[in-house]
């Protein structure tokens, strides 16, 4: 049995993978959703690893005060593209937003996954 084209949107709506990630998962787990994601959970721990020596040299920082309380928030990147982008910076305006409205004294982003909402 082939992998149909809806299976491959569906399966990649539900894990934000790419598309040739998404077949080669599907394929091997022979149609199974729930192997696929799995596969395709641990190739992206295995990807993460890899890059986990990388350098982390730009980024962006956002301040955001309201009344007598004031966030700070940054995030770290590879590259001055990503710095620059209007995703992370609006990731950026929502954790500070977030920060000042339910007043959190520590929040810290060790990894900025890309959910389906920031894409």
């Amino acid at each position: 049995m082939g992998i149909l084209i809806e299976d491959i949107k569906k399966l990649r709506a539900m894990t934000g993978a790419g598309l040739a990630d998404v077949k080669k998962a599907l394929t091997e787990a022979a149609g199974d959703f729930d192997k696929a994601k799995e596969l395709l959970r641990e190739r992206g721990l295995a990807i993460a690893a890899k890059r986990s020596d990388r350098e982390t040299s730009n980024g962006c920082v956002l301040v955001k005060q309201v009344g007598d309380f004031a966030a700070m928030v940054a995030i770290k990147c590879e590259t001055d593209f990503v710095a620059n982008g209007a995703r992370l910076l609006m990731r950026l305006r929502h954790s500070s937003w977030l920060m000042v409205t339910t007043q959190l004294r520590q929040f810290s982003i060790v990894l900025v996954s890309l959910e389906r909402r920031w894409r």
